[in-house]
């Protein structure tokens, strides 16, 4: 097993499901985007809904502020990438979702927050009060 291997190995035993779709990780969901001395820049990319993680892989003889900074970079540049017209964002185009249905309204908002404020999660009673 060569280094990225064992490394990818590793992120599994950390990352084990996407926190978006809950689909569990597999060793091809890991990229590396750049290596340095003591530093692996990983990208883990969900497979079903394309959510991704930035994670540095420090090894003993790494810097792990330097990788942070490296980790927080890519993550801002995604984020900026987000509001560039789809045209010009790499990746996949996905398309958007229906235009059909009420939209959320900030009361829809609050409304919910205070309903989870008093929710004691018997979903149960909930379901046969309705």
């Amino acid at each position: 097993m060569d280094d990225f291997d064992h490394i990818k190995h590793i992120v599994l035993q950390q990352l084990h499901r996407c926190v978006v779709c809950h689909r569990e990780y597999e060793i091809g969901d890991i990229t590396s985007l750049q290596r340095k001395p003591g530093v692996w820049t990983l990208m883990v990319e969900c497979e079903q809904c394309h959510s991704r993680n930035y994670l540095a892989a420090v090894t003993p003889d790494g810097d792990p502020e330097a990788a942070m900074l490296e980790v927080r970079s890519l993550t801002q540049q995604a984020i900026r990438e987000i509001g560039l017209p789809r045209e010009r964002r790499s990746g996949e185009i996905v398309p958007e979702a229906p235009a059909s249905g009420e939209l959320v309204t900030s009361r829809d908002v609050l409304e919910m927050h205070e309903f989870l404020q008093e929710f004691d999660g018997d979903f149960a009673r909930l379901f046969r009060s309705s």
